[in-house]
């Protein structure tokens, strides 16, 4: 898939649903790497993809957020990237088999920034998004960045590697609305200089932490398409299991709120499983019963 196809793509939806969360699914089974069970247990991804497909996602993503060398290497699975990231877009091709785009995931690599790694940056992510090309998926979408600096290095590594169009979302990290507004539109300003094909945010503390980046965003950059996937909330640890406190029915109603102030591709992400995708295509529905 060129850009041109995927404007055409997101310009044949009035709201393009995507997926939901993947990670806190896939951590029930134990694992510090949910990536790793792209090769160890994939029938519990496949499992996922299925049901978000289901709910109606147009656009899923790959179990390979966490699936850079940098990051795999602190788990000592760095040997095992390139199958770990083949088979991860292998399982959701195989799952959408053509009837929704696959969007190969890539999270940050280093929780902190550090200049002396950008060398090592640039080759982590192109690498990555090498790995996810060759095993066919259709975009490539960069989430969860709270780096100005390390967003730049991955965008523009992961264009060059492929040049498959690319979505890309920030999370702003605590602070105040003044300065997380300006890293927010800063990081737009360069994605939208390096052809990104929609920008947005994702996760944050809830849906209601994240919905007033929308507006600013829509009317700084009229021509991008925005993303919005939050999370369900902050969760906390109740008999054993975390609980995310933000059900699918009040989710889905802040989702019709980011639609109204401008978003065009929206989901979850932490704690949003299928339940929370059916329930939003359902307010999609209502607001575009062209196409229910």
């Amino acid at each position: 898939m060129n850009e041109a196809e995927f404007s055409r793509f997101v310009s044949n939806h009035q709201v393009v649903l995507l997926d939901g969360g993947w990670g806190h699914q896939l951590l029930q089974y134990g694992t510090p790497c949910p990536d790793y069970l792209n090769i160890v247990n994939p029938a519990a991804v496949k499992k996922i993809a299925e049901s978000f497909l289901r709910a109606g996602s147009a656009i899923i993503g790959t179990n390979t957020f966490g699936a850079n060398r940098i990051r795999l290497s602190d788990l000592d699975l760095d040997k095992h990237a390139r199958e770990i990231n083949r088979r991860g877009a292998d399982i959701s091709l195989n799952a959408a088999a053509g009837k929704a785009l696959v969007a190969g995931t890539i999270g940050p690599a280093v929780s902190v920034w550090n200049i002396s790694l950008s060398n090592r940056l640039y080759d982590c992510f192109a690498e990555q998004a090498m790995f996810l090309s060759d095993a066919g998926v259709d975009l490539l979408c960069l989430e969860t960045m709270q780096d100005i600096r390390q967003l730049e290095i991955a965008l523009v590594a992961s264009y060059e590697a492929c040049g498959l169009p690319v979505l890309c979302s920030v999370s702003p990290p605590r602070g105040e609305r003044e300065s997380r507004s300006g890293l927010v539109i800063a990081c737009c300003e360069f994605a939208v200089r390096h052809c990104v094909v929609a920008f947005g945010v994702n996760c944050g503390e809830s849906a209601d932490d994240l919905l007033p980046f929308i507006e600013p965003l829509r009317s700084v950059f009229p021509e991008t398409p925005i993303l919005f996937k939050p999370s369900a909330g902050v969760p906390e640890k109740i008999d054993g299991q975390w609980r995310y406190p933000i059900k699918p029915e009040p989710f889905a109603q802040y989702i019709r709120e980011a639609v109204n102030a401008g978003a065009k591709l929206v989901g979850g992400c932490c704690g949003t499983d299928a339940s929370y995708i059916e329930e939003t295509r359902t307010i999609l529905n209502d607001i575009n019963p062209e196409e229910s």
